[in-house]
């Protein structure tokens, strides 16, 4: 389930506006009717709303399209003033376990995407890796 707009508004200090528009990122990703070259495009069309987000894409994926949860994250990245897309592993594994965008501190809360249930979350990465050890991940 895609958090709400509310819940978006008020876990991440947005504006209205942002959390709508980080509300429609979101249900992007999710849809399965769209793949990865059609989230791409919607990203590329909304140009004035992803400058960053199409640099990187320019930049990082000339061969190949970013993952949905990539793509998704990087330009909820740009809406609400992240640092950076981060990923979480577990030991001595090469995919990531959570990815998040980076707010500035392990306890803010932020968009987290959560690779065990395959959802996007409002959550702290800090409490989002707790409950992953919790579940007997063994992060690293």
């Amino acid at each position: 389930m895609i958090p709400s707009v509310t819940t978006i508004d008020v876990q991440l200090c947005t504006s209205i506006d942002d959390a709508r528009l980080v509300r429609e990122v979101l249900e992007f990703a999710e849809d399965a009717s769209w793949n990865k070259t059609c989230f791409r495009r919607y990203v590329e069309n909304q140009l004035a709303q992803f400058p960053d987000t199409l640099g990187w894409l320019m930049n990082n994926f000339r061969y190949r399209d970013p993952s949905r949860v990539e793509l998704a994250l990087q330009c909820i990245d740009e809406i609400i003033g992240g640092f950076g897309v981060e990923c979480i592993f577990e030991r001595d594994e090469m995919f990531p376990v959570l990815s998040y965008v980076n707010k500035g501190d392990t306890y803010d809360p932020t968009i987290c995407y959560r690779y065990d249930v395959h959802r996007f979350v409002v959550s702290c990465w800090g409490d989002e890796v707790e409950r992953l050890e919790n579940r007997g991940f063994d992060i690293a």
